[in-house]
This record gives C-alpha cells, structure tokens and sequence, in this order.
C-alpha cells in the first residue's frame, strides 16, 4: 500500500513551519512564486524506512548506494544531460528531498528540482588495465565519502568517465532510498541515442531489504550475545548539542614497515590480517575503557542465499575478552577462531539486531567495516559494456545510527584506513590522534607478538607516554598551520606580514584525501591555493570532457583564471597523492585587499609571466 499524499498546508502548523523554514513560503501560482515549490509530501513508504536511521537529528541520516556502470556506445556530455533532465521530469525519486519534522521523517516532492544533480566527465582513455581499475576504485571510494544533505539538492551524482572508443564508466552514488527508483537502464539508453525495452533486474543493484533469520542462527547469536558487554565509550567522542549531522571523512594508510610486518605475522591471509586489525581496535577501547572485556561489530560480505540476493553487508558481533595472561599472539588467535566459528551465521543485518539485541535497542554505535577488505579484485576491461549499461560491481555506506564507521581496503601495497564520522562529535584533531594511537598499538603487538598482554601493556603505556612527551601525538593549532602556510605561498612571500594577516580573516583550510575532486563552486568563488601534495587539474574546452592539463606541486596557485572577468573554461581539479592541504580564500575578499595593497596586484603579474614562460616552455617541447 502507497503512502497517502499530502497537501503540505494540511500538516499540522509545527510541521508546516519546519518546511517553510527549509523550502521557504508556498505561495499559489496565481499570487506569486515560490523558488522551491511542493507539490505534496508523504510519509515513508516500508522500503524507504529501512534505509533511514531512529536518531532525533533535524537532517535525516541515509544509507548510500553505489554502482559502477559500462556503457558502450557514442555517449556525449549534451546528450547526457538532456537524457538526464528529461528523467528529471519524469521520475519522482529525482524531485524528492527527506525531510525531519519532529518525530517523523517525510518525503518532500517538489514541482521541480532546481539543483541539477551533479555529474563530471572525465577523459581516462589513455588509462587501462590495472591503472584504470585502481582509479575507478579511488573514484567510487571518494563518491561514497561525501554524503548528501537529504533535505536540499538533488540526491544522486554521476561520473562520465571516458574509458575507451565508444565506452564508458558511469559511477552512480545515490541515497538508497531512492537508487531503485531511479531508471538507470533508460538514461544510459538515451544517452547513446538507442532505444530502450524495460531490464527485469531493473538498475542490477540489488537493495538493502530485510533478509528474515532462520531459527539457528537466530539462536547462535542470542548465545553469543548472552552477557554481551555494554558498547564501549569511543575515545575523543563528545555528545553534540545540535541536532545537525554533518558528515566528514578522513582517511589514512597503514605505512609500508607496519604493513610488511602484518602480512609477516599474519602470512598474507587476509581473515588473519583482519584479526589482528580488529584485535588492535579492541584493545584501544579495553585501554581507554579501563577494562578486559569489549563488544563491537565488524560489516563483513553476507555468505550463502544472502549473498546470491545482493543484502549486504552482514554485521557480526565480536568480542575481545581478556582472560589470564594471554600472549598478544593467542589474543589475537582466539579473536580468528570466534570470527571463524560466528561466519557461517553471518546473516545478521542492521534491520535484525533489535530483535536479537533486545536490551540495546539501538545495537552498535560504531563499526568496522571490512566488506571492500574481502572484495575480490575487479577487473573492468574484462565486463562486455552495454547500451543500457553493464553493472561492474555496487558498493554501499550504512552510516545510520554511527557514531563512528571504520573501513579498510585493501590495495597491493598499503591498507587504506577511511574513517567516517560527524563533525559535531568528533573534531578531526582527534581523529587524527585516534588513527595516531590505533597505529602505534598496532606496532606495539608486532614487537611483542610473543609478550604477554599485561607486560605488552605495561610496554605500550610507556611507549605512548613517550610519544606524547616528544610531540608526535600532539596536532598543531589549525590557525597556526594556515599562517605558516600562506607565508610559503610565492604570491604572499614578497608581502609585508600586516599584508599576510589580512588574508587569515576569510582563509580556509581543507585536506583533502587520494580521488577527491575540489567542487566546480569552490573553483570559482574562492582563490584556491595547493599546501601539500599533488593535484591534477583537467579543463574543459568546450565539448564537455575534462582532459588533463597538467599536475601541480604544493605551494601552487590552482586557478587563476577566477581573476578573469567571463574566463571562458572550465577546471575540475582531482587529488594524486595520498593526501592533499587546500586553502581557499574568496575571491570577494581578495579582491577588497588587492584594491587596497598595489604590491598583491605586482606579485600576481610576475606570477602570470612565470606562467607564460612555463607553458611557452612546454609547447616547444611537446
């Protein structure tokens, strides 16, 4: 049964002023106009709910869905555009926002969606085989990364990427309750100007449905769970006052000594690597918990039936308890051997705790996510594109209800560590030093993999003493670091430092991590300078595709062009290295100080000449 549609002037008047608050006043056509005009609003239908969370939060908190399409056929930006506006106009999921109005979430849908959702194309064909499998992969992991404002804005975004003559990579990232609804076989036919005839698997993606428990497993976890102890306090955690959810994201990668050392210990078995990965993680909370015993949950592949239907991931309790005087080896040990014996009942979903978990109503507060951990390697060359697209692979986020998601990935050389957490809970300082911390116990229980785990502690006491007394554990003030930042810059070098300190009023700073793009409107409202790392930046001429231009090195004005009244190209700019430091300072700004201070405006034209050589430089050389 359909949800009832409502006129938005029938809800209740506290509900009615949220939305008005959000969406602004909703005037009759024939007295006015409204930006953000409602056609109705409903109440969730079942299968929306199992993607939203029970917090109390003013923005709604979704699971995100993800697929990475082949498309083979002439496939050109203007026509995706038009296919995709033409999809708008007919697919309700495409107008819709979630909105919290107290103690109810309701699907708004709007008479028209004002914020197209976003898509980059990109040109990767000089790229194949194995480079162009792991940029694919870093692509969708930065997608999955960002979120969505579930209230305003569209609620999918594409990546076009270019891969070979008459073939393409289209990464889709939706919010998962609308991903079904969303007719991706017909906008990938449009696009290719071929015709279309409806897909039975519809989209290829299978959703997150609850899957029901048989009565053995059922039983195996309440076994297990009998006495399970209380979640854990997460360190660096503070309870927010707001009731905003900002998603952030920081990732960081185990170091190639640490990593040869694991693979040593755990002889390259990736459910032995995991074991250890985790037993570190619960060995955190004993220390910062004061205690021997700890529960939390792992999101791992679902096996068997549950697989063939496409429900994932499988959340599996674990347990670390320390009896006796274990060494850090049998501690590590016992944790294999439970994971080994709990995987075959590895079945239970978000949507079955409640009923095994009775006395915590709301199950785990954070997870550590190992399903792209055990995801066999994809080979995208080996997938026969089609008109109407080819489903490579899916990934999805399940953030509901999280304090904290922890991910691995695994790539040839290095573990990539993604944390995801909210901003208001967490300061990313301290998700800095929590990631600082979790390395060092790992290097720690390499050291004494044979010690047992009161001697190892006492060991890892002092040890982290030491780190704090040297430094290396402590963050540097983020004001500071922006000062010394932009007196690195050549554009600010040559100014007196009263000049310099103008500039900090409205500067930002901004990491970003590997595959993470910097937004078209960051591009051309602030002036975006490079502090660490790498970027490349690609530019579009006019025909839609981004090609590369060229890769800047820290210290690195990224766009000057913004200083051009009606510049006529576009830059999409992409990150290289594992991390990179961005500072934007807007240009409205900027320019009130260049008025002012005639020695901004000298250092910008000796840096334009400098550039003038360079790239006469390369065009003779090319």
């Amino acid at each position: 049964m359909e949800p009832q549609k409502i006129k938005v002037e029938d809800l209740p008047s506290n509900e009615f002023g949220v939305l008005k608050q959000l969406y602004g006043p909703q005037i009759e056509e024939t007295h006015g106009y409204s930006r953000n005009k409602i056609t109705y609003v409903r109440e969730l239908s079942g299968e929306e709910k199992a993607y939203f969370h029970y917090r109390n939060a003013m923005n709604p908190v979704g699971s995100v869905m993800q697929g990475l399409y082949k498309v083979k056929g002439n496939l050109l930006p203007t026509y995706f555009n038009r296919a995709l506006y033409t999809l708008i106009q007919e697919t309700e999921a495409l107008r819709l926002n979630y909105c919290s109005v107290g103690k109810r979430i309701l699907a708004v849908v709007l008479d028209e969606q004002r914020d197209i959702p976003q898509v980059v194309y990109r040109n990767l064909e000089s790229m194949d085989g194995d480079e162009l499998n792991v940029v694919l992969r870093r692509i969708m992991e930065s997608e999955l990364r960002q979120g969505f404002d579930l209230r305003s804005g569209s609620l999918v975004r594409f990546s076009v990427l270019h891969t070979n003559q008459y073939e393409f990579a289209v990464v889709v990232t939706a919010v998962g309750a609308i991903m079904s609804q969303i007719n991706l076989r017909k906008l990938f036919a449009l696009a290719v100007n071929e015709s279309y005839t409806p897909a039975a698997d519809g989209n290829g993606i299978k959703g997150m449905s609850a899957a029901a428990l048989a009565e053995p497993i059922k039983e195996y976890w309440r076994n297990f769970l009998k006495d399970f102890p209380q979640q854990p306090e997460l360190p660096y955690y503070h309870k927010s006052t707001s009731d905003l959810y900002k998603q952030e994201a920081y990732v960081s990668y185990i170091p190639a000594d640490l990593l040869a050392e694991l693979r040593l210990r755990s002889k390259d078995k990736k459910m032995m690597l995991m074991s250890i990965l985790h037993t570190a993680w619960g060995v955190l909370l004993q220390r910062y918990n004061q205690c021997d015993d700890v529960g939390f949950a792992l999101f791992v592949p679902r096996r068997g039936k549950a697989a063939d239907e496409g429900i994932t991931p499988s959340l599996v309790p674990v347990r670390l308890q320390v009896k006796g005087n274990p060494t850090v080896q049998e501690l590590v040990t016992k944790a294999f051997q439970q994971f080994v014996i709990s995987q075959p009942y590895a079945s239970l979903g978000r949507e079955n705790i409640e009923d095994v978990l009775r006395s915590q109503a709301n199950g785990f507060d954070h997870v550590l996510n190992f399903c792209d951990f055990f995801q066999e390697s994809m080979s995208y060359a080996d997938v026969p594109g089609q008109a109407t697209g080819q489903l490579v692979m899916q990934n999805s986020y399940d953030g509901r209800d999280l304090k904290l998601s922890i991910s691995f990935r695994r790539e040839e050389n290095k573990v990539i560590i993604s944390l995801v957490y909210d901003s208001s809970e967490f300061k990313m300082n301290d998700v800095k030093r929590l990631l600082k911390e979790y390395q060092l116990i790992i290097q720690q229980m390499m050291m004494d993999w044979n010690v047992a785990v009161y001697d190892f502690r006492a060991k890892l006491e002092k040890r982290l003493e030491a780190e704090r007394i040297s430094g290396s554990l402590q963050v540097q003030d983020s004001r500071a670091v922006l000062q010394n930042y932009l007196s690195k810059l050549a554009l600010f070098q040559e100014c007196e430092l009263g000049i310099q300190q103008l500039f900090m009023g409205g500067a930002q700073q901004q990491i970003l991590f590997e595959g993470d793009r910097i937004d078209a409107e960051s591009i051309e409202d602030n002036m975006i300078f490079l502090v660490s790392g790498k970027i490349v930046r690609s530019i579009e001429v006019g025909d839609g595709w981004y090609n590369t231009l060229d890769i800047q090195k820290e210290n690195s004005w990224l766009n000057e062009s913004v200083l051009l009244p009606g510049h006529r190209h576009k830059y999409s700019m992409e990150v290289l290295t594992e991390q990179a430091v961005i500072i934007k300072i807007p240009l409205s700004g900027f320019m009130a100080i260049l008025k002012r201070y005639p020695q901004v405006g000298q250092n910008i034209f000796r840096h334009v000449i400098r550039q003038l050589e360079k790239y006469q430089r390369l065009w003779i050389q090319s």
